[in-house]
């Protein structure tokens, strides 16, 4: 209606960068926009459209972009992980480079909604540095996940535990003081955790206690990167 069919073809599509450190709701970000639009979600992680052969193929990328677009789906692509520190990595690098940089060529053509996410400390220097000239200028949003601070986490430990569950005395300002280093995942890991603690005691005493949280927060803080995170920071792009 607007003539951008004419001038516009080949850029109709919403391309999103979402970026930022593991952990921070970059997955859930994904999941809202979908809901909010009644589109499916197709996701995949680039490292497996390496394949077997540890090749970049574009005609895997673009079968990729074709499923999502029979689909009807939002793409959002994964798996991706950059460092301060990592360098090249020989072939295996090259050929994460080149895919990643066929990605993006395929999402500046895709009309529907793509969002590609990028787990990164501190700046984007490392991912721009592996892309090709003006591609960077095909990601219409980037999006920055940063940690949350005193004030969203209180609202995290207020929206995570439920008014369901059985609890005594809980200090939720003091709860966000006391996570100042943990992310959204692992706050409401440590929920989960106490719980799971509170499940245990004796039936006149089962509820979730600031002792249990306080407890919950420190098992968190002390497990530091997952058996999960080491992986993906190995398949990183």
């Amino acid at each position: 209606r607007w003539g951008f069919d004419n001038t516009m073809r080949s850029c109709q599509g919403t391309t999103a960068l979402f970026w930022g450190p593991r952990g921070l709701g970059k997955q859930n970000a994904a999941e809202a926009i979908g809901f909010e639009l009644g589109k499916p979600l197709k996701v995949t992680d680039l490292p497996q459209l390496l394949g077997k052969t540890g090749k970049a193929n574009a005609t895997v990328v673009r079968e990729c972009f074709k499923e999502a677009r029979l689909m009807d789906a939002i793409l959002v692509l994964g798996g991706i992980s950059f460092n301060p520190g990592e360098g090249q990595r020989g072939a295996s690098s090259t050929e994460d480079t080149r895919l990643l940089n066929l990605v993006i060529r395929e999402m500046m053509r895709f009309p529907g909604i793509v969002v590609l996410k990028v787990d990164v400390v501190d700046s984007l220097d490392i991912f721009v540095s592996r892309l090709e000239k003006g591609l960077l200028d095909g990601l219409k949003y980037l999006v920055s996940f940063q940690p949350p601070n005193r004030s969203c986490r209180k609202q995290l430990w207020e929206k995570l535990l439920p008014d369901t569950l059985p609890k005594k005395s809980i200090d939720y300002s003091e709860l966000a003081r006391r996570s100042d280093e943990l992310n959204v995942t692992q706050i409401g890991n440590a929920v989960y955790r106490a719980a799971a603690l509170a499940a245990l005691k004796p039936e006149s005493s089962r509820y979730v206690t600031m002792q249990d949280l306080s407890s919950a927060i420190e098992e968190e803080r002390q497990r530091g990167i997952s058996s999960v995170d080491r992986y993906v920071k190995a398949q990183y792009i």
